[in-house]
């Protein structure tokens, strides 16, 4: 099943070779579904949507670098990229670790803001921000953890 419709596709696919011009990575961690259902257990309800997404995204452009990271056989990666819930896509300019990251599967509403990241991440400067934007955050006394949270209410 298809995320993206051949017209949705088709418009990502123009707008993303007028906007990335560097590569973009991007770094799913998930989980497999086992063919056994332990009860305790936690499962990834969405994981196996979230691959399928991020192939389609990453098919849409050759500057968008995707890489599967399955939790249960590379925990220490996971760890070391700081990512305790799967699914979970790092985006980055490259293969940098932006500390850009997607919990859960960016569809719906969040997709907007998930394509928007990507084009942030393969601009220019690799995070598009304004000079001026720049220079405030750099006059921040210490650094700051900005976390945002999209809900469709």
């Amino acid at each position: 099943m298809a995320f993206l419709t051949d017209t949705d596709a088709t418009y990502l696919q123009e707008k993303l070779a007028e906007l990335l011009v560097r590569p973009v990575g991007l770094r799913l961690f998930t989980e497999p579904a086992g063919g056994l259902y332990v009860p305790g257990r936690p499962t990834c309800e969405t994981c196996a949507d979230a691959e399928a997404l991020m192939n389609e995204v990453a098919a849409l452009s050759d500057q968008i670098h995707l890489e599967i990271v399955d939790v249960s056989t590379r925990r220490d990666e996971a760890e070391q990229w700081g990512v305790s819930y799967v699914p979970t896509i790092a985006v980055g300019p490259g293969d940098e670790d932006a500390g850009v990251r997607f919990q859960g599967l960016p569809d719906g509403y969040e997709f907007t803001s998930f394509v928007e990241t990507l084009a942030s991440a393969g601009s220019e400067n690799g995070h598009g921000l304004a000079p001026e934007t720049i220079e405030a955050l750099a006059a921040l006394p210490t650094d700051v953890d900005i976390k945002t949270f999209v809900t469709p209410t």
